[in-house]
């Protein structure tokens, strides 16, 4: 909010777009992925959407990180939606979910792989995401998601406390698995926060 505030004169005449990256069917790397990714920013003054390097000028002054352009500029005659190659992905070892395209005029179309189209969900993924809480605070341990939390709170100069190490990991393991569940079932949250309390109780005083 302070970041806007301080890039605008009038927080009303721009409009940020944006996704809330969650894990659907592809397992990103999730320490490298951030938590949005801005798309687009319009702007009354041009009645219009700002160019893809305004885009992330703004996005950075804000202190997000924009989508990556994988190419800004491709000559009509030279492009053919159709036989176009999914390029890698910049948040995992593998291949783009797919590429967003858009012409001068303000008109856009995009290209899916055809493994991640559909209801967005993993293949054999159990879609009400009923995994013990227990075995997610376990992964995220495991995986050292309470030491890079505690690291992002020092080095924000915020204090370190169970409530603030809370909110994170319960954000973090639900980016990681079904968002989808978690908002649509407010007593898995319930029982995800149950079963971290303690162990970032213990992680804390541990260390």
């Amino acid at each position: 909010r302070d970041g806007l505030l301080a890039a605008v004169d009038d927080v009303e005449s721009v409009t940020f777009f944006g996704v809330a990256t969650v894990r659907r069917r592809i397992d990103y790397d999730w320490d490298r992925l951030p938590a949005f990714l801005g798309t687009d920013v319009w702007t009354e003054s041009r009645e219009g959407f700002l160019p893809p390097d305004a885009v992330e000028r703004a996005f950075d002054r804000l202190g997000l990180t924009a989508a990556n352009a994988v190419e800004k500029e491709v000559r009509a005659v030279d492009f053919d939606p159709e036989t176009y190659e999914i390029p890698a992905s910049n948040w995992y070892d593998g291949p783009a979910a797919g590429v967003a395209f858009r012409n001068k005029t303000g008109l856009r179309a995009r290209r899916l792989r055809p493994e991640v189209r559909g209801d967005g969900f993993d293949e054999g993924r159990d879609e009400s995401g009923a995994v013990p809480p227990q075995e997610l605070v376990s992964t995220f341990a495991e995986d050292g998601g309470f030491r890079d939390v505690v690291e992002e709170l020092e080095a924000n100069g915020r204090p370190v406390t169970v409530d603030a190490v809370l909110e994170r990991a319960v954000e973090r393991i639900a980016r990681r698995n079904s968002t989808e569940a978690f908002a649509a079932d407010s007593a898995a949250v319930s029982e995800l926060r149950s079963a971290l309390a303690p162990a970032i109780r213990t992680f804390l005083e541990s260390g």
